[in-house]
């Protein structure tokens, strides 16, 4: 390959690094302003009640600092004797249980959803892309 062409492909693929870089912030910033909404609330309840026979009275449930006064009324409507805490690493929300000797821990956060589907969502973006292209 010529010098030229290999710029132009080293471009294409910065740009195209660029533009999932941008999907990724705006489909983030979807979630999390989504997950605020009533949305929010019925995954969390949704996620609470798929795993409440796997969530002892002792586990602690780590909630989402952006929402939690609102997801702590929801874990204790339906776990009353849980303890709740801010775990900042949750960035969109959801909860983590924290089993209570801390041997194993239940992630049913959206953050974590997103991440284990990243890869489907760059491929989705890279087919759109290239079909964009074509044209």
């Amino acid at each position: 390959l010529s010098q030229a062409q290999k710029e132009g492909e080293s471009l294409l693929s910065d740009a195209e690094n660029e533009i999932y870089a941008d999907l990724q912030k705006s489909l983030l910033k979807k979630l999390k302003k989504s997950y605020q909404g009533e949305e929010g609330a019925d995954f969390l309840k949704d996620q609470l009640l798929k795993n409440k026979s796997s969530i002892s009275d002792q586990d602690l449930i780590y909630l989402s600092e952006n929402n939690y006064s609102r997801d702590e009324k929801i874990v204790k409507e339906l776990f009353p004797q849980n303890k709740t805490a801010v775990k900042k690493e949750i960035k969109i929300g959801g909860a983590i249980i924290l089993s209570e000797d801390h041997s194993s821990q239940i992630n049913c956060t959206m953050d974590y959803i997103v991440e284990e589907n990243r890869s489907r969502i760059n491929n989705d973006a890279k087919q759109f892309l290239k079909a964009g292209q074509a044209h």
